[in-house]
């Protein structure tokens, strides 16, 4: 086996980790689902999202796959999260997104108002997209901003970064 089949191969056990996760939360009584509504900030249009040391493990044997985390992620920004592949980035915007309980620290973000859509994630968003059609991704990203919406954005794409990210956090 080649190291690229082994590297699809754990690509694919994470996102079957992931799917996992969604059915877990989905299937959730509402006690568990009114406990994270309640551990988190109440005003996402006001405050934005707030990583303060946050720690996040997949499995105990695997070790930390984020360690000590600080970002500010304020209302109507496109935001990038970049770094190399196993950084972390995917792994942030899971967590946001509520799949994954974290470690260690809080994340501040309102998830009754995510249901509204008021945070946006978007991984890999031009992957295959000609130069035209990146433009046309960074527009409608720039215009979800303008609506004062909080949007992420995991990328390699230094040029689609460059073309609408307000903000960038890098990861290593």
């Amino acid at each position: 086996m080649t190291a690229e089949e082994k590297i699809e191969i754990l690509k694919r056990q994470k996102e079957l980790e992931g799917v996992s996760a969604i059915a877990e939360l989905l299937n959730a009584g509402s006690a568990y689902k009114e406990k994270h509504i309640n551990s988190i900030a109440n005003d996402i249009k006001q405050t934005g999202i707030s990583f303060e040391h946050v720690n996040f493990t997949y499995k105990k044997e695997d070790g930390q796959v984020l360690h000590d985390i600080n970002l500010e992620i304020p209302p109507g920004t496109v935001t990038a999260l970049v770094g190399p592949s196993g950084s972390g980035k995917s792994t942030i915007a899971q967590l946001l997104a509520g799949f994954y309980p974290v470690t260690d620290g809080r994340i501040a973000i309102a998830v009754s108002l995510m249901m509204d859509k008021e945070i946006l994630l978007f991984d890999e968003p031009t992957s295959g997209l000609d130069y035209k059609n990146m433009l046309l991704c960074a527009d409608f990203l720039k215009k979800l901003r303008d609506k004062g919406k909080i949007v992420i954005v995991v990328s390699h794409d230094e040029e689609f970064i460059d073309c609408c990210c307000d903000e960038i956090y890098r990861l290593s």
